[in-house]
């Protein structure tokens, strides 16, 4: 399952344009507090396009978990909140990462949403917490969103 979710996300991640946004919020000391939102605040022009859109995740190799568990609230521009909690995975049963390995980092691209029409254009505020167990999730460096515009056939 994990190895499928991790094909499609490079499938999906292939057949698309340039990120519409891309940003990422360094988390300091490799500690991420149980109490801490990353906030990130993407502007959509295009609600008739559609959208890939991923969380971004950096960890050392010292990361002791196979997965991460994020909260994430999203506000649209009218103001109304949607909350969602998902499993991340990051690292095969096996302990091998899945994500590109940039010597002890670790960079993970993981889909969110396939297909996504927004329906409002202006800007959406993403706010993501982790959802761990442990009150500071140590060995994360880096937490972020990425949205990429689907390619069309046209």
């Amino acid at each position: 399952m994990i190895i499928c979710l991790f094909c499609a996300s490079i499938l999906v991640v292939s057949c698309t344009e340039p990120p519409v946004y891309a940003e990422s919020k360094v988390i300091t000391d490799q500690t991420w507090s149980a109490q801490k939102k990353y906030v990130l605040e993407p502007v959509i022009k295009d609600t008739t396009a559609l959208y890939n859109v991923f969380f971004t995740l950096r960890n050392t190799g010292s990361y002791p978990y196979r997965n991460i568990w994020l909260f994430v609230e999203t506000e649209k521009p009218n103001g109304v909140v949607k909350v969602d909690t998902i499993d991340c995975p990051i690292a095969y049963p096996d302990g091998r990462w899945i994500g590109r390995s940039a010597g002890e980092l670790k960079d993970n691209l993981i889909l969110y949403q396939q297909n996504k029409r927004f329906d409002q254009s202006g800007k959406y505020r993403y706010r993501i917490q982790h959802g761990m167990r442990d009150t500071m999730l140590k060995e994360v460096t880096d937490v972020g969103l990425r949205i990429d515009k689907v390619k069309t056939n046209n």
